[in-house]
């Protein structure tokens, strides 16, 4: 089954509410298609924890939690909408800093 992008992009938006991890106050996204037939996404996802998340102050704590997140919203993705998804960058932030920089877009 292809699927719009646009459509896909607004179910995926939904569903990040619903699985979002509890240590994470928003995730946010951009998709990309690989292919013409709307089978393949590229996606760059931001993780936006507070401010005082233990998750800021180690690096192998942010790789390695980023790693299970990206794990199972690829998971997710595929389960509920049959479209593969490869997260080619996944990074964290602050709740202030992504505030901060989302005032100047």
């Amino acid at each position: 089954m292809s699927m719009n992008q646009k459509l896909l992009d607004k179910m995926i938006g939904k569903m990040m509410n619903i699985i979002k991890p509890i240590d994470v106050s928003k995730i946010v996204y951009e998709l990309k298609p690989i292919d013409d037939v709307g089978q393949e996404y590229y996606m760059g996802v931001t993780y936006i924890v507070p401010d005082d998340s233990i998750i800021l102050k180690s690096r192998n704590l942010i790789n390695q939690t980023k790693s299970i997140w990206n794990k199972e919203i690829i998971r997710t993705i595929k389960n509920y909408y049959d479209v593969d998804i490869i997260i080619n960058s996944s990074g964290t932030q602050s709740e202030s800093y992504y505030n901060r920089k989302k005032q100047y877009e």
